[in-house]
């Protein structure tokens, strides 16, 4: 998933984009975007070691409409703040035991449009806040 900090700063120019990363120092910035939105690409995995490099509290991760089929279970051990998680319309069939673990701010959650097959019956347990819509 290399290249994921580009996507906006660099379609408004505000950083310079290398291959693998937007620079942004000594940019002047006065605010930073709490939602993440990488949704309509093509991903096909995501890995324990993709959000490492993230140092802003991010509130809303949106990764709708790519071509996930694997989640690492450690996935969203870094980002605890996440409120707001889209992972809808993907090619989704296993959700591992212990990925929602570290994010019991969660308050909504969506996972339409997959081929789930089976859900652990722990897997949602610490997820206390999740609302119904």
């Amino acid at each position: 998933m290399k290249g994921i900090s580009c996507i906006d700063v660099c379609e408004t120019q505000l950083c310079d984009c290398k291959v693998d990363r937007a620079d942004c120092k000594n940019k002047n910035l006065t605010e930073i975007n709490e939602d993440l939105d990488i949704s309509s690409n093509a991903i096909k995995i995501i890995e324990s070691s993709t959000f490492e490099n993230i140092n802003i509290s991010v509130l809303a991760l949106n990764l709708r409409n790519n071509l996930i089929n694997t989640i690492d279970e450690d996935t969203f051990y870094l980002i605890p703040t996440l409120v707001r998680l889209d992972l809808s319309y993907n090619q989704i069939s296993v959700l591992p035991d212990g990925l929602f673990d570290e994010v019991g701010h969660l308050q909504h959650l969506d996972l339409s449009f997959n081929p789930i097959k089976e859900l652990e019956e722990t897997l949602f347990m610490n997820l206390k806040n999740l609302k119904n819509h």
